[in-house]
């Protein structure tokens, strides 16, 4: 078999992969735009707790040393920048409440549940209550290990 005709039978054997990555980005696509029905002061009440929780991540991320610290405020931020942007939120430019560092694991918990509080009642919010629970988990791992 020439080395042509088998190079173009492989690359037919993989077209599936090609394809099944299209389709992901899709999905993901789909699931980004579509929203839970939340009543505009209720959306922007949490797009503005999502953002200090992204906020308070990042001043974790920037004053640990630990790359576990560093790993888990990373995935606190990840979720809350979905989060604003499945509630269609731009990042604000206003700047949270100056806290002393020892608080900002409390808040940030505090400002989690009180997210997860307001979507309970709603129904199709599975995924922005996946991602709000994600960085409840992120922020008891951090609270864990100090």
């Amino acid at each position: 078999m020439s080395e042509e005709k088998l190079h173009e039978e492989s690359g037919k054997e993989y077209d599936y992969m090609e394809e099944l990555s299209k389709a992901y980005a899709a999905a993901f696509a789909n699931r980004l735009e579509r929203h839970p029905d939340l009543p505009e002061e209720q959306r922007d009440l949490l797009a503005k707790m999502q953002h200090e929780i992204y906020r308070l991540g990042e001043s974790i991320s920037n004053t640990t040393s630990r790359a576990e610290n560093k790993e888990l405020a990373l995935l606190l931020r990840e979720s809350a920048k979905e989060c604003m942007r499945l509630f269609h939120a731009d990042e604000r430019t206003t700047q949270p409440m100056p806290l002393p560092s020892h608080l900002w694991l409390p808040r940030a918990v505090l400002l989690a549940n009180r997210s997860l509080n307001l979507l309970r009642h709603l129904e199709g919010n599975s995924h922005a209550i996946t991602l709000i629970l994600s960085e409840l988990s992120a922020l008891y791992a951090l609270a864990a290990i100090g």
